[in-house]
């Protein structure tokens, strides 16, 4: 009778092997979640910048009279925006109100230099004297 020995199990190299490709697999997932994390957290700056720019450019004009300017500001949570006003085109005509050009952006919070996030436009109408 000859002695066969049968190995059950797997070998060292087969081990090593196994492991390289799981991690290998384990740091692309882990960076396709950082991808996925970073995106979010940029989506949400911009709808909340988004919502900012909205709300100024609803006010503008409301709250004061429509003339040329230029102001800035910094909310509370360090979001910063500028706000132009600026005459639309020619003089207008005697019988209608003149058109005034708003431009609102919003920058990132928590920078000297804010790296513009929204920036929209308006043409308002100043109202009649």
């Amino acid at each position: 009778m000859t002695n066969a020995r049968h190995d059950s199990g797997f070998s060292l190299a087969e081990v090593i092997v196994a492991f390289a490709i799981l991690s290998l697999a384990l740091v692309a997932i882990f960076k396709s979640y950082g991808l996925v994390v970073r995106g979010t957290v940029t989506s949400e700056h911009e709808r909340h910048a988004l919502a900012i720019a909205q709300s100024l450019l609803a006010t503008t004009g409301v709250t004061d009279r429509l003339q040329s300017a230029s102001d800035s500001g910094t909310l509370a949570d360090g979001t910063v925006w500028n706000r132009t006003i600026s005459a639309y085109g020619p003089a207008s005509t005697p019988n209608l109100p003149p058109p005034y050009l708003i431009t609102i952006e919003i920058g990132t919070p928590g920078t000297k230099q804010p790296r513009s996030v929204v920036s929209l436009s308006t043409l308002k109408l100043a109202p009649g004297p």
